[in-house]
């Protein structure tokens, strides 16, 4: 794992709340939470779409925090979207944000 994977797994683990990674579900996963959506999966399953389907973006605004990585190629998940989302950035490596 990268030095920036695992800072964003220890950050998640001082989290309280519900967390999302839709980006990287590692993240959670190692940080002993549930995964949840994975926006990649989600994408294939709804034919590649250009912009988020409503049912996920609800999903994904229903969190008190959401990591994203933004080193993955596809970024459907945006740091604008992220913002309509209702998320703020609290901390951010230069790859992960939450």
């Amino acid at each position: 794992m990268s030095p920036e994977l695992l800072e964003a797994i220890d950050y998640v683990r001082t989290l309280t709340g519900a967390v999302h990674s839709p980006d990287d579900p590692t993240v959670l996963i190692e940080a002993g939470r549930s995964p949840g959506r994975l926006v990649y999966a989600d994408e294939d399953a709804f034919g590649w779409p250009r912009q988020l389907p409503p049912v996920i973006a609800r999903d994904l605004s229903g969190a008190d925090y959401l990591v994203h990585d933004a080193g993955w190629g596809r970024q459907w998940l945006s740091p604008p979207l992220i913002t309509a989302l209702g998320y703020s950035m609290l901390w951010t490596n230069g790859e992960y944000s939450v």
